[in-house]
Parts: C-alpha cells; structure tokens; sequence
C-alpha cells in the first residue's frame, strides 16, 4: 500500500518449466479498498502460492484478507531486504520481464534505497511516486524465487562411520543433490531494522536494463 493507505498494488509472478525469465505483471494498482478482492481473486487459482507481503505496510487489509481466506506469509526486516536486491539483481541480469504497466514503470524510474539493517530496501515516504508497485513486484518475485529454490532437493548428511583414506579435498558421507548450490541461505538471528531517513537514487537508470525491454 502507498504511505496514505490509499492506494494498493497487487503483483504475480513466475515461469514456465526450463524459461530462462520470471515474468512479474501488476494485477492490480487503485484504490486500497479494491485490493483485497484482487488478491482473492488472484489467490483462488490452485496454482497460487498465497500473498507474500509486509505486514506493516498491509496491516489495514490483513483481516479483510483472512476473512477472505487468503494464505498470507508476512515478511520480516531480512525477507523485505532480500526482496528488494533480488528484484535490483535480477534485473540487472535480465532475467525479468513485464508487461510494462505504467505504475510499475514509474515506481521503477523514481526508485529509491533506504538503508535497512546492513542491506536495503525500497524508500517508501521520499519519492515522487508510490513505491507500492515495485514492492508489490518485489515480494510476489521473493515468494516466486523461494518457493523454487526450496522445492529442489539440498543437501543430504550420510553417516557412513569413519570414513576411510582420501584425498584431502573429499569429504565423507556428503550427498549433494540437485539445487545445493542455490539452497537460500537463512542467517542465524535477524538484525534489527534501521532507516537513515536518507533515500539513495541509483545513478543513471535506477536499475540499470529495464525489464519492460524485449532485447
């Protein structure tokens, strides 16, 4: 939601089995109290995976969404941050794309980074437009890319008793199966969250390739 609580952006995400981009489209960008029916709707697909949000920017909405039956899986200060660089990441490497709905468009231009605990995050007060779309966008491609990260299979520990002579560079008893090397990893304890009030545009383009590109 934008910081007057007027306005609501709902995003979906995802691929196609083997496509080498995440497709990430608004479905929604208006007035807040439109947004619960837009996540309900979208929510009522078999194939959704719920709505992944921040809860202090949805908190006017939660019980709304779980009177309507919503799966909601609220995002703490690590999950927000994570969000906002895998969406910088992943455009920046292409692996986005949309169908350039103007809101999430301008959101993207006007972007700005707010310091939250060591890493960042998306300015919601010191900007030109609402941050809404781009955290809408952000959260459903973290819930997207988390979920497929941790469908595949990780590490397997097998304990096979004392191993016997190796070469120093082998380990014992260590299966890797597919997907290890992009198992998310989940940091002991949560930093607390922290705003130096101070909004940081990227030079240039704030992102750097622009998903709304075909090349």
């Amino acid at each position: 939601m934008s910081t007057d609580t007027e306005e609501a952006s709902v995003a979906v995400a995802g691929r196609e089995d083997g496509a080498r981009r995440y497709e990430v489209n608004l479905v929604y960008h208006g007035p807040a109290d439109g947004a619960v029916t837009a996540v309900a709707a979208v929510c009522a697909d078999p194939d959704c995976l719920g709505l992944f949000a921040d809860p202090q920017q949805i908190a006017g909405l939660i019980d709304d969404l779980r009177a309507e039956g919503v799966n909601i899986t609220f995002l703490g200060a690590i999950e927000v941050a994570s969000a906002a660089y895998l969406f910088k990441s992943m455009v920046r490497r292409r692996k986005i794309r949309t169908s350039g709905h103007e809101a999430l468009r301008e959101s993207m231009k006007y972007a700005l980074r707010r310091q939250l605990a060591q890493a960042f995050a998306w300015e919601r007060r010191k900007v030109a437009v609402s941050a809404a779309p781009l955290n809408a966008a952000s959260f459903a491609l973290y819930g997207a890319k988390r979920y497929e990260d941790t469908a595949d299979p990780g590490v397997w520990i097998i304990d096979a008793g004392p191993p016997a002579a190796r070469l120093p560079a082998q380990q014992a008893g260590a299966v890797y199966g597919p997907g290890a090397m992009s198992a998310p990893q989940i940091p002991a304890a949560a930093p607390g969250a922290g705003d130096n009030g101070a909004g940081e545009r990227y030079g240039g383009p704030p992102l750097g390739w622009s998903p709304f590109e075909d090349g």
